[in-house]
């Protein structure tokens, strides 16, 4: 191999590379653009059904409705702490 042609070819694998994680990067970067949507709408639908809750209604509700309104929460919870991972 020439020098010309060792050259170019060591050219061609570092542009094969540099596309390579070109696209690692705009896979991961649009990756974490999802997980913070999904984050965002955890939190808003978490504030959203706290507005909702048994405990701040002017209404009575029954233990039943305050007990599944608290699991539901700890879900919500723990989903928004998973996703914020």
């Amino acid at each position: 191999m020439t020098r010309r042609a060792t050259l170019s070819f060591l050219i061609e694998l570092q542009r094969r590379e540099r596309d390579r994680v070109a696209g690692l990067a705009a896979r991961a970067r649009s990756e974490s653009e999802s997980a913070s949507s999904t984050l965002q709408m955890l939190q808003g639908y978490r504030r959203d059904y706290d507005t909702r809750s048994p405990k701040v209604a002017r209404r009575a509700f029954s233990a039943v409705a305050v007990d599944v309104h608290e699991r539901f929460t700890a879900k919500l919870d723990h989903a928004n702490v998973e996703q914020d991972r």
